[in-house]
């Protein structure tokens, strides 16, 4: 399986070739499919494919946008050969351009000199709009290789952009875990585990691993404590059993956005109800693993609020 590095590397690379004229077509369709195979790329697969083997009689809805794309319109007389690979479009082309040069260069005089250069001008005027046919076809596969592969290179720059994000982000909240006591980050190595096995057991351990780094989340940055406290002119119970209270605390003491404050409550409530025991039997491994980096990136932003300062998170300087 290639890297996304690869990946990124190749769909450049294609779209340079492109762009420069410097590879023929036929090793342009062969870089698309290849780059179509590694991202999962349907339509770009199609396409690369039904121009470099053909098309066949009937065609599905991806048969037939490619065939727009190539703008294969019909030539009188040769319709069925312009379902033909653009590969042998080419040296059908080549081959009577060959001609009609041979055609221009043989002498003939006396009484046939007029009859073979009529006949020279019918095989021009025949070959015309075959030969600017196929040209347009080349040109117009071309063309849509550009744009599809650009929309490949598009993507996969986006995903790397992403990922080179969250490593950022994940080191800094690593590290903030990591400095409150190293539980958290346990928990954490524990539900990954469990996550990789994906039978239902082990959902259902990752999902009150999950509950457990919540409330060892709420431990780190806001200690139980058996006297109520007052927050916004409420009071609010911060024993053991309240978790999320103490997590809201340590959010309302460092944000004065209550539209935040308000989101990471309701957004963790949410997570905490769903890793309850009672259902975890409706939970699928994938939606587990949904649950479960949706809580990290919660858990996340919650303890890096008081490493804020002037614009920088774990040394990290933020975007404006």
């Amino acid at each position: 399986m290639a890297t996304q590095a690869e990946k990124f590397e190749l769909a450049a690379g294609l779209l340079d070739d492109i762009e420069t004229g410097s590879v023929d077509v036929q090793q342009l369709l062969l870089k698309a499919a290849r780059l179509a195979k590694w991202v999962g790329d349907k339509e770009l697969g199609t396409y690369a494919s039904r121009e470099l083997y053909g098309y066949p009689p009937e065609l599905d809805a991806s048969g037939v946008r490619a065939l727009r794309r190539s703008q294969r319109e019909a030539i009188p007389g040769e319709e069925s050969t312009l379902m033909n690979s653009l590969p042998e479009l080419l040296v059908w082309a080549d081959e009577i351009e060959a001609k009609l040069k041979a055609s221009e260069t043989t002498a003939v005089a006396g009484d046939w000199a007029l009859a073979v250069t009529n006949a020279a001008r019918r095989e021009r005027n025949k070959a015309f709009p075959i030969l600017t046919r196929v040209r347009t076809i080349q040109a117009a596969v071309v063309a849509a290789l550009h744009d599809l592969v650009t929309d490949v290179h598009a993507t996969l720059a986006f995903s790397s952009e992403q990922g080179s994000l969250f490593t950022t982000f994940q080191a800094a909240v690593d590290a903030r875990l990591s400095a409150m006591g190293g539980e958290a980050l346990e928990k954490i190595g524990a539900v990954y585990e469990r996550l990789e096995a994906g039978n239902p057991e082990a959902v259902s351990h990752a999902l009150m691993s999950c509950r457990r780094l919540i409330n060892a989340v709420a431990d780190a940055v806001y200690p139980p404590s058996k006297d109520p406290i007052d927050v916004d002119g409420k009071t609010v119970d911060v024993n053991r059993q309240q978790s999320l209270n103490r997590i809201e605390t340590f959010v309302s003491t460092n944000t004065r956005s209550k539209s935040r404050r308000k989101r990471l409550r309701r957004t963790l409530e949410d997570l905490y109800n769903r890793t309850s025991a009672g259902v975890h039997a409706d939970v699928a491994a994938e939606e587990a693993k949904s649950i479960f980096l949706h809580t990290y990136v919660v858990l996340g932003e919650i303890v890096l609020l008081d490493q804020v300062t002037d614009g920088t998170i774990a040394g990290t300087t933020l975007a404006p």
